[in-house]
């Protein structure tokens, strides 16, 4: 609607063969879920903005409601279609003709009490209106106190002596609680890792980091093509104050993501921006109806390149690395965690182990809060924190994580890996006693 059904076709293209969809989907976290959400009511309220009625009013504010039960994520969409309304309703350079349909303020407000609505009603109303003073947080902002990785749970409330603790709070208890508890997951931090550097802390530029490396380099020469569509072909524009109902809430979205920084582990937290980008650069496709030959052989290559590579991956989307971060034993040195193991290859650790019986003695360390005795995988315990000969499974997580206990078997290389999270590697009895006599400890009888 927004450009043409080619653009439709594009960015379905995009959203099915996206590496981090195929990954993330698959899982139980509600990040694609919730990105889902988002996209279904950006797309209701953008017929409000246009075209405002009680029905439309009705079903954007329950689809409101919606998002901030799938992610926290999106506590952030009100204050977004908030500034969405205003610059529909009095920016001075949307035309006169569409004076006579800008959204009322009645119906906002309506569909910001729906969405309050909507959000006690997933809890059962179960606590709502609870007085300010009467919640125990645990937050450093809630608190009023300083928060570091060591600090103690002490539950307080800066407000239980103000006159803002009168204050009745329309929201369910255990959703209030849930923001105070991922506030101070942020403000203690967590190990974090980038580019070879663990921190207690996270980076503003992790997210950024993210997309350059782990969405397909085809997207980026879509999004090029798309700007300079935008510049010197006019034509493929839509109104401006239709385009920016796509690119502002990216904008938004993504700076207030990469603001929380207390943490920087996992590529999810980003998944809910791109079907923001991928609209936008479907405005491309529009050169099949516009017959422009050169832009058509550019769109259709960059999306066959997205398809293509994306698939090369397939079913290990989850580990998705494009070309600029070269070949799987380099990606540890740019990012670990989730990016690449998250025990997504459990099942193919099973199967490798099932199809070399005599490969022993066979030590695995991976890194999964499931035991390796629950899928029967039979070996003769971790990898020892000393070069020893045998068969050795180890997550590229494990090999490379702070305490560095693993760090003698970075002097040989994995002779394969099992997906590409897990490196595969062989020690000889020679092997071992070179490394052993190189950190000074005895040979290996």
């Amino acid at each position: 609607e927004l450009y043409c059904e080619w653009s439709g076709v594009l960015f379905l293209i995009l959203w099915i063969f996206s590496p981090f969809i195929l990954g993330w989907g698959a899982t139980i976290c509600p990040d694609v879920a919730a990105t889902s959400i988002g996209i279904v009511e950006l797309y209701t309220f953008w017929h409000w903005l246009k075209n405002p009625t009680w029905k439309k009013t009705m079903i954007a504010g329950i689809c409101l409601g919606l998002m901030p039960l799938t992610k926290m994520t999106w506590i952030i969409a009100p204050p977004i279609w908030l500034l969405l309304w205003i610059l529909w309703r009095w920016c001075f350079f949307v035309p006169k003709i569409e004076t006579k349909t800008k959204p009322p303020f009645l119906q906002f407000v309506v569909i910001m009490l729906l969405a309050l609505y909507t959000i006690n009603t997933g809890y059962f109303f179960d606590g709502s209106l609870k007085l300010l003073n009467q919640y125990r947080f645990i937050s450093g902002t809630l608190t009023n106190t300083e928060v570091t990785k060591n600090t103690p749970i002490k539950p307080d409330n800066r407000f239980k002596d103000s006159w803002f603790g009168y204050i009745p709070i329309p929201l369910p208890t255990e959703f209030v609680q849930g923001i105070d508890t991922q506030k101070r997951d942020f403000e203690r931090g967590l190990p974090s890792y980038l580019r070879g550097e663990w921190s207690d802390h996270g980076w503003k530029q992790y997210y950024c980091y993210i997309l350059i490396l782990k969405e397909p380099l085809g997207v980026w020469c879509l999004a090029g093509l798309t700007l300079f569509a935008t510049i010197f072909y006019r034509r493929f524009n839509s109104a401006w104050y239709h385009e920016i109902v796509v690119v502002l809430p990216m904008l938004i979205i993504f700076c207030f993501i990469s603001s929380q920084n207390g943490f920087s582990i996992h590529p999810r937290y980003i998944i809910p921006i791109l079907p923001f980008l991928y609209i936008f650069v479907s405005k491309t496709a529009q050169s099949l109806s516009q017959q422009k030959p050169l832009l058509v052989f550019l769109t259709t290559g960059c999306l066959v390149w997205v398809v293509v590579h994306s698939l090369s991956f397939f079913p290990h989307s989850m580990s998705y690395f494009n070309e600029l971060a070269g070949k799987p034993q380099n990606w540890s040195k740019y990012l670990l965690g989730s990016n690449i193991d998250w025990g997504q290859d459990f099942y193919e650790l099973k199967n490798w182990c099932e199809k070399y019986p005599k490969k022993k003695p066979l030590f695995i360390s991976v890194e999964s809060a499931i035991s390796l005795d629950k899928l029967n995988i039979e070996h003769d315990g971790n990898v020892p924190e000393t070069p020893q000969n045998g068969w050795i499974l180890i997550s590229v997580n494990l090999l490379n994580d702070q305490t560095e206990k693993y760090k003698w078997l970075k002097k040989y290389k994995p002779i394969g890996m099992i997906g590409y999270s897990i490196y595969i590697y062989h020690v000889t009895q020679e092997d071992a006693n070179r490394v052993r006599c190189e950190m000074g400890l005895t040979e290996i009888e």
